[in-house]
This record gives C-alpha cells, sequence and structure tokens, in this order.
C-alpha cells in the first residue's frame, strides 16, 4: 500500500515515500506496526538516516550503550511498562514552594528502624557497639547531687578511666537532658571505631561517677 487511501491511523511501505508538495500521508509504521519518527521514510537528517525511531518500547535485559547521535527506541520492561530513570524523575509538583510529589509511608520494618539501647543505673561506662555506627539521640538523667556528664567514646570496647570522649553533656542535679538530630544532624553523627557510654564526673576526660546516678538510652544504627 503505498499511501493511506483506508484512513488508516499508520501505513507500512517497504520503500520510503517521496511526496509531493501539500500531499498528506498516514504515519508510518514498520512491518509490525511501530510508529517510525526520523529515518523511514518520514522526513530525517543525515543522523536519522536509515535509523528510525519507534513509537512504542522495546525490551533489552541489558540496556544498550549508546554514542552520541545515536537514536534509541524507548525502553521498556519484561511486562510492557516504560522505563525512567528515577533520578530525572521530577520530585516536587511546587517549585518555589518545595511542595512534594509524594508522600513517605510508615513501615512497620526493623530494617529502616533505630536500634535502642538503655543502661538504667547498672554501670558507670558500658560498650553499645563494638563497629562502626550513628547516634542519632541521647536521653540522660542524673539523680546525684551534684552535676554530672554523659559522654560518648568512639571505641569498640569500654572505656578506661581518663579517656577523652567525642562529646560530654552536662546533665544538671536531678534533671535529664534529650539531644536529637537537631545535635547530631538527620543521618546521625558517625563513629568509626565503635560507640560507648561513660557517666563520668568530669567534662573533658571520663571520671566515674556513681553508676546508680546515671541512667540513659542512645538510639543508634
Amino acid at each position: 500500500m503505498a499511501r493511506s487511501k483506508f484512513n488508516y491511523p499508520g501505513v507500512y511501505n517497504s520503500t520510503p515515500l517521496t511526496l509531493e508538495n501539500e500531499e498528506g500521508c498516514a504515519l508510518a509504521v514498520d512491518s509490525s506496526g511501530a510508529q517510525l519518527i526520523g529515518g523511514g521514510g518520514v522526513a530525517s537528517d543525515a543522523a536519522d538516516s536509515g535509523n528510525p525511531i519507534k513509537v512504542g518500547s522495546k525490551v533489552n535485559v541489558t540496556s544498550p550503550t549508546f554514542t552520541d547521535g545515536d537514536r534509541a527506541d524507548l525502553q521498556g520492561d519484561i511486562n510492557g511498562y516504560l522505563k525512567t530513570r528515577e533520578q530525572y524523575v521530577d520530585q516536587f509538583v511546587d517549585q518555589t514552594n518545595a511542595v512534594a510529589a509524594f508522600c513517605i509511608k510508615p513501615l512497620a520494618s526493623a530494617t529502616y528502624s533505630l536500634t535502642t539501647f538503655s543502661n538504667w543505673g547498672a554501670n558507670t561506662t558500658l560498650n553499645v557497639k563494638a563497629t562502626t555506627g550513628n547516634v542519632y539521640s541521647l536521653y540522660a538523667y542524673n539523680t546525684n547531687a551534684a552535676a554530672r556528664f554523659e559522654q560518648l567514646h568512639n571505641t569498640a570496647t569500654t572505656p578506661s578511666a581518663s579517656a577523652v570522649p567525642v562529646f560530654s553533656f552536662l546533665v544538671g542535679i536531678s534533671l535529664d537532658k534529650l539531644i536529637g538530630s537537631d545535635f547530631f544532624g538527620p543521618n546521625g553523627y558517625n563513629f568509626s571505631t565503635g560507640i560507648a557510654f561513660a557517666h563520668s564526673s568530669a567534662f573533658g576526660i571520663y571520671t566515674a561517677g556513681t553508676a546508680a546516678d546515671g541512667n540513659r538510652t542512645i538510639q543508634y544504627k
């Protein structure tokens, strides 16, 4: 069939058409019915010649590799859905006011939950995690008649006397303190070796206080 004399939306021509001025024709398709754009008998330039794009998608289990100027089919998965690159999809429907086009779905799964460690007056110092980890929050309560310091140490073992902490937080007399993501950051603070706590009577070094006076909960990953 040379032209779309039956008003079909697309027509296959094994030989590309040559049209006269103001002459119309149906959309060009290949022998499988996929629409051709560029090459294949539709207006094209030298770069497109003989390398038409099919409107539809093609399944490639292994993504193809192209060079500059190549034309390519749209890529689909084995179920016929169009593949897209996630990082190229718009994340906000209103860039000015940062209105997101998605919402966070809560998951009842330990995979994404923080690990909680609690020690209520049992130890003055103890290792929390013996490998690298991130601390997200610390809650401390001091029952001593003097102010004490709740410390976090970067160590895979229990801190020894005079060990220098990464953080040392003042906890007042019979007071508690909560330090969260406003201090540690949304991704937590990384302890490269390990995480340990210490209940200290001194600020810059570990000097053991009384175990029963110190209580804490640490959330980490």
